[in-house]
């Protein structure tokens, strides 16, 4: 099973091929035929055999994949008389910013033989689903586990998560392909958040053992209970609190100190989340753009891909994803708030202020991780944020969580300003602390803003560089 670009690339380039399309050219004639004027996407073209057969269809194609090699050959595509209907796209549809598809949105959006292979599925449908226009549908055509060989599972679905994808939709259709499972799906659900309580296994006692475990959605677990509820255990052996706080630095925000000798520093990342984090998320978001304060397309995308709840493992979901509300991340010794994780909706605004582009590198002064998250999603692949603090606390906090649950794009600098002169010059300029002390890296940015607190409420003035005017010699 590939999961990286390059796989994809030897895979394409050795000759490997999706299965041909067979039962599926009648489907989707039937349940999905071109209305006048009807635009399609196919998400992971691979060679493109969908994408023109979309095409002959009457429907102008937009074909995306993220594989250099994927995509017809050009012979083929002259060969095919409906390639001059099909766009085709350089594209990670999951991190990338989505800018270049179709603004108006589209009638038909197909997944064929790729929704196993996505990393936050239930994301990626409601991002894809709010991009459908009326009456529109999301084709989702996937193997089946049950007929799948066990070595070959990872490219097929199971039953329960075939049903979790149709309990999304209005209206759900599954139809039978040679053996293929066939859904159109039309109508997104608005995301409503189920809480169930789950039986804690009986506890035992354990001695001279101490293990941090993360799951498969990236949460971390002691005695089955989520990191947030920690600090409410009545008693936690000093070596585990330890080790909780070198793994999720504040979640204990009085851990005793301790010393950290890294064998490897290069922490993996740990993909997935919860359908709770994401519904929350999505709520979250809806409610940031309703105030206004999140007006163009790629600040929202960020707003609803960014897990922000990965950057305060100190609270539950519904603080992380309070529109209004701030996470406090670190206390002095008085328990007084000393660095936090700001509301999001003010984190939206600042974002929109600083104008950012796809591509763009970014200066950050002040970390806290998802604040460079956000920006980095907001200038895609192609981006960079550099992050720089005083506080060594709170930079060995950014650069654990972003290494644990971020784009790869963030880099977390320990020091004043200058430090960060040997990452490339920042096209913006964001200082959460006092400018003075950042002048000496800000005066590379052509536009910095500065958060400000003036008793009440928060304000984010724009400072912009302008040339200095030339003396008149003699």
């Amino acid at each position: 099973m590939f999961t990286r670009q390059d796989e994809w690339n030897r895979g394409y380039a050795e000759g490997r091929r999706y299965r041909p399309l067979d039962d599926e050219r009648s489907l989707l004639a039937q349940h999905v035929p071109a209305p006048d004027g009807g635009r399609a996407l196919d998400v992971e073209c691979g060679t493109g055999e969908p994408a023109l057969h979309l095409a002959s269809m009457s429907y102008t194609v937009d074909a995306v994949d993220w594989a250099d090699a994927a995509f017809p050959s050009t012979d083929t595509r002259l060969d095919d008389p409906s390639h001059g209907s099909v766009h085709w796209l350089h594209l990670d549809i999951e991190r990338a910013n989505l800018s270049q598809l179709h603004a108006d949105g589209y009638d038909l959006i197909v997944l064929r033989m790729v929704y196993a292979f996505l990393r936050d599925r239930t994301r990626l449908s409601r991002t894809l689903g709010r991009r459908l226009r009326k009456n529109g549908a999301l084709v989702v055509i996937t193997p089946l586990a049950a007929t799948t060989p066990a070595e070959r599972r990872g490219i097929a679905l199971d039953e329960d998560e075939i049903a979790h994808l149709m309990s999304m939709w209005d209206q759900a259709q599954r139809f039978n392909a040679n053996g293929m499972a066939v859904l159109v799906l039309r109508g997104l659900k608005r995301p409503a958040v189920q809480i169930t309580n789950t039986p804690l296994p009986q506890r035992s006692s354990v001695t001279e053992v101490h293990a941090v475990v993360t799951d498969a959605q990236g949460r971390g677990h002691v005695d089955w209970r989520p990191l947030h509820a920690l600090r409410r255990l009545d008693r936690l052996s000093t070596t585990s609190a330890r080790a909780l706080d070198l793994i999720w630095p504040g979640v204990l925000p009085y851990a005793p100190s301790a010393h950290m000798y890294p064998i490897d520093r290069a922490y993996p990342p740990v993909p997935g989340e919860s359908l709770a984090a994401v519904e929350r998320r999505e709520r979250m978001a809806d409610r940031v753009i309703a105030g206004g304060w999140a007006p163009s397309l790629p600040v929202q995308q960020a707003l609803r891909a960014a897990p922000r709840h990965r950057y305060t493992p100190e609270s539950p979901l519904r603080t992380a994803y309070h529109s209004n509300l701030a996470v406090v991340t670190e206390h002095n010794d008085l328990a007084q708030a000393t660095s936090s994780v700001s509301a999001a909706w003010l984190q939206a605004d600042m974002a929109e202020h600083l104008r950012l582009t796809e591509g763009m590198t970014v200066f950050e002064g002040g970390s806290g991780g998802y604040n460079a998250e956000l920006i980095a999603y907001v200038v895609g692949p192609a981006g960079r944020v550099i992050t720089v603090d005083l506080d060594p606390y709170v930079v060995r906090r950014t650069r654990r969580l972003t290494a644990e649950a971020g784009s790869g794009r963030v880099t977390a600098v320990l020091g004043p300003a200058g430090e960060g002169r040997e990452h490339v010059p920042a096209q913006s300029c964001y200082v959460d602390r006092l400018l003075r002390a950042y002048r000496s890296r800000s005066h590379l940015a052509a536009r910095a803003l500065l958060s400000v607190s003036l008793r009440h409420p928060t304000r984010s003035p724009v400072v912009r560089r302008t040339p200095r005017p030339q003396q008149a010699s003699g």
